[in-house]
């Protein structure tokens, strides 16, 4: 039963419905979901159309034919004209994707609580956590009075990106059954990530909505320190699963589910201080798809992530163009000072004072290594 601690609309606002989407569609984006938004936020400004389509066309009639979010917002124009043609998601859309990951866990034997409600704002001491949603324990009931069961924040409420959060605090609430007095955090949330939306979440959506659902969640960037740490643990039980498989990522859940959270820690502290060989966890086959995306997480660097300003830029850089050829593009296209982050941040480009002598910029545009930021 869901528990609505609002009596607002169950409509969700185009720029609800247009949050799910930018988390979960391909495109030139790397890890810069929260910055897309801002951005086509500031652009759209106060207007009170709620067709998510309206929204993002607005967005995209503001910016010049060769900026790359253009693409980004072809692409999820698309997607979101597909699903929901009106522009709008609902909330019992949403609850039907949650319902649906809820199955799924029961169909690999797990009983998580099917409990959720939605509120306005999280109780004391959470409300200042920058999260969308939260699972609070029997733990939270004895010294805080919050009722157990996993809560959504209704502004951050979205298709496709809540089911999957939702996956995610499903593993803490199946680790908090045997309550003990433990963060649930660290290798957890690893956990949460790998099982939530790789194993479960890959039973709901595809492989793709779902490794861009993390790409987007985990490897923003900039990034502040709490969502690094977010990063690391993901890629920490993505490390687990490359030498114990899925089938080890669940048996550590599965023997959670009886010890508690004690367990998780056990498991957390032996990766630690002696690798990721050393758990007692009987090996199984791995999960080539989630083995692939580990292995392209690790060969990601984060450096190849550039304003967007500098990747429109890049097009323009090649061997034996002069500087003043490229400052007089970006002088006409307000690009700012993109030739010195390539040349001198992010040492893509080489010149001798007077034009281009070595240029690493074009090859990495053309293999779609090169990805954008969100200048805000």
């Amino acid at each position: 039963m869901t528990e609505h601690v609002t009596t607002r609309s169950r409509t969700l606002s185009g720029m609800q419905t247009l949050h799910g989407f930018v988390y979960v569609v391909g495109g030139t984006l790397f890890g810069n979901a929260k910055q897309f938004l801002r951005d086509v936020a500031r652009v759209y400004g106060s207007h009170d159309e709620k067709s998510a389509i309206r929204i993002l066309e607005a967005y995209r009639s503001s910016l010049v034919q060769d900026d790359p979010r253009k693409r980004d917002a072809d692409l999820i124009l698309d997607a979101i004209a597909e699903k929901f043609p009106h522009g709008c998601a609902t909330i019992d859309d949403v609850e039907e994707q949650l319902n649906a990951v809820n199955a799924q866990y029961r169909s690999i034997g797990f009983s998580p609580s099917s409990s959720f409600r939605i509120v306005d704002e999280f109780p004391e001491p959470y409300s200042k956590r920058p999260y969308a949603a939260m699972n609070y324990d029997a733990l939270d009931q004895e010294y805080y009075g919050i009722t157990p069961g996993i809560v959504f924040r209704r502004d951050l409420l979205s298709p496709y990106y809540s089911a999957l959060l939702f996956s995610h605090e499903l593993v803490h609430s199946i680790i908090s059954k045997n309550p003990a007095p433990r963060l649930a955090r660290g290798f957890e949330d690893g956990l949460a990530d790998v099982i939530g939306a790789l194993v479960v979440g890959t039973r709901v959506f595809s492989f793709s909505e779902c490794e861009n659902f993390l790409i987007r969640s985990r490897f923003q960037y900039p990034q502040e320190k709490v969502w690094g740490s977010y990063r690391h643990y993901l890629m920490q039980a993505l490390s687990v699963h490359s030498v114990y498989g899925e089938g080890g990522l669940l048996n550590i859940l599965q023997t959670a589910e009886t010890q508690s959270r004690t367990y998780i820690k056990e498991i957390e502290s032996s990766a630690l201080l002696r690798g990721i060989k050393s758990l007692s966890i009987a090996r199984s086959d791995i999960n080539e798809e989630i083995d692939d995306l580990f292995q392209y997480f690790i060969a990601f660097p984060q450096n190849l992530c550039v304003s967007a300003n500098a990747f429109r830029l890049g097009g323009e850089i090649a061997i034996g163009k002069t500087l003043c050829e490229i400052e007089q593009y970006s002088d006409m296209h307000g690009l700012g000072d993109a030739y010195n982050e390539l040349a001198h941040e992010d040492f893509l480009v080489v010149d001798d004072g007077s034009k281009i002598t070595i240029d690493e910029v074009t090859d990495l545009i053309d293999i779609g290594a090169l990805r954008y930021t969100i200048a805000i």
